[in-house]
């Protein structure tokens, strides 16, 4: 028989005989009653509980800056709200966000400190672990005018514990008076495009 490059000559032995008399088994010990023993079951909860404590400060953090971006997202959707009523209805409407209080709402016309003005729908809630950053204000408005013009505005908001310029996981909500357009900017791209002017 002629061997190929693919074929194994039969002449040629592939096992020695003297392992084929005993072959090697390889048995795996098995508990009588088929479970885990202690020392297994502890070994898994010690892993799975450096797990956890590993992730958990991870998950907390990463919630945090989830909050903070729905946050930012509910008060330029309060924005944009006011906006398209200005032009819808061709009279004034002004978006209101009260960092006191947590609120943000948009109101028919100015808004004034006598609270007569109801909003327009019911107002948006912010949540305790985000911190809205005003310059020294309380109350911060945004008027929108029938044209679609505004007033400028500029707000950050932080998990609880950033600082309003600092925090990598914050964001700053700017309106384009021009255009009446608010945008939500991370931390980490704001001032970026203005310096290229």
């Amino acid at each position: 028989m002629v061997a190929g490059p693919l074929t194994t000559p039969t002449s040629i032995r592939l096992v020695p005989r003297r392992f084929k008399k005993y072959p090697i088994r390889m048995e795996r010990y098995t508990h009588p009653n088929g479970g885990f023993t202690l020392l297994e079951l502890l070994v898994v909860v010690v892993i799975i509980s450096l797990l956890a404590g590993l992730g958990l400060p991870f998950f907390a953090r990463s919630l945090d800056r989830v909050e903070a971006k729905a946050a930012a997202g509910k008060i330029v959707a309060v924005m944009r709200l006011a906006r398209g009523e200005a032009i819808a209805t061709r009279h004034s409407m002004t978006a209101v966000v009260d960092a006191e209080n947590r609120t943000a709402y948009a109101i028919r016309g100015k808004y004034s400190t006598s609270g007569t003005a109801k909003p327009v729908e019911s107002p948006v809630e912010i949540p305790a672990s985000v911190k809205v950053w005003t310059l020294g204000e309380k109350i911060v408005t945004v008027e929108f005018s029938p044209s679609g013009t505004s007033s400028s505005c500029d707000l950050a908001i932080t998990t609880e514990d950033g600082r309003a310029g600092n925090d990598k996981n914050g964001y700053h909500i700017t309106v384009e008076p021009l255009s009446g357009r608010a945008k939500v900017i991370p931390n980490s791209e704001f001032g970026k495009n203005e310096n290229k002017g």
